[in-house]
């Protein structure tokens, strides 16, 4: 039986919002996956077809919610996360777990307890 290993979030809340958007247009070339969604009544619904470039034109904003996760859970495949929450809109970015030093260094990240 594979043991649990807790996901790891860090800060990014003090990074200013030009920053952040620096930090995510940098992973976005480097993401596996990228997804949108939107919520829709009581559950997200992915939104296919949705441009990526062309929500973070549109979408993020001085007070939406950043989030830089480092995702272990029970599978074998780790990945760092980078979610966008504009309230009703998410975007989903997957990359490799290789890519989290790099992240971290550059832009000084701290772990959240």
């Amino acid at each position: 039986m594979m043991e649990y290993a807790p996901d790891i979030f860090y800060s990014i809340e003090r990074l200013s919002f030009e920053k952040r958007m620096e930090l995510i247009k940098e992973a976005l070339p480097l993401a596996e996956t990228v997804f949108i969604d939107r919520i829709e009544g009581m559950q997200r619904q992915n939104v296919p077809g949705a441009n990526p470039d062309h929500w973070l034109k549109t979408y993020p904003k001085h007070d939406s919610i950043f989030r830089f996760i480092h995702r272990r859970g029970y599978d074998d495949v780790y990945r760092l996360q980078i979610v966008v929450n504009e309230f009703i809109d998410f975007i989903w970015i997957n990359l490799n777990e290789e890519h989290i030093p790099y992240f971290l260094e550059k832009y000084k990240l701290v772990k959240i307890s």
